[in-house]
């Protein structure tokens, strides 16, 4: 469980520095996209579970918004495909 904590606090971090200024997003979304989407999809449920047991809904609520602008970074900035 300990790797898990450090993951998502980890994240949570890095949602902070990103959120605030200090890390450029597109740089570490570039780099880091795949494993937080990975990282968050495998972790929701124990992620929304410790929000509950710590009755705090913002408990690692970075990491759940650095996940979510993963995901609209990837959708935004995915190749369109021609065919024809």
């Amino acid at each position: 469980q300990m790797c898990i904590r450090d993951s998502c606090s980890t994240y949570d971090i890095a949602g902070v520095l990103i959120k605030n200024g200090f890390a450029d997003k597109k740089t570490f979304l570039d780099t880091w996209g795949r494993s937080i989407k990975k990282c968050y999809v495998n972790l929701e449920e124990y992620l929304l579970h410790m929000q509950k047991n710590e009755e705090e809904d913002n408990y690692w609520d970075d990491f759940v918004w650095l996940y979510n602008e993963t995901i609209k970074y990837q959708v935004r900035s995915r190749p369109i495909m021609y065919c024809g």
